[in-house]
């Protein structure tokens, strides 16, 4: 085998192994979406409670949003 072909052999499997990782990685679990969808329903996990407090700091800094 000739250099140019030992070079060309070497760049296809880094491109392939660079391709096989790439679609790899989007096969994470935690990246996985939700498989049974029903439209109108939310079946993430559920939201924390907040305070009171904090939910008038969160009203307090929609306030200062707007432009009223």
């Amino acid at each position: 085998m000739s250099m140019t072909s030992l070079l060309a052999n070497k760049r296809c499997w880094t491109a392939a192994l660079l391709a096989g990782v790439v679609l790899l990685a989007g096969c994470r679990a935690e990246e996985q979406r939700a498989r049974d969808y029903t439209p109108g329903v939310y079946k993430g996990p559920q939201d924390q409670e907040i305070s009171d407090e904090t939910r008038e700091q969160l009203r307090e800094r929609t306030r200062l949003q707007s432009f009223n």
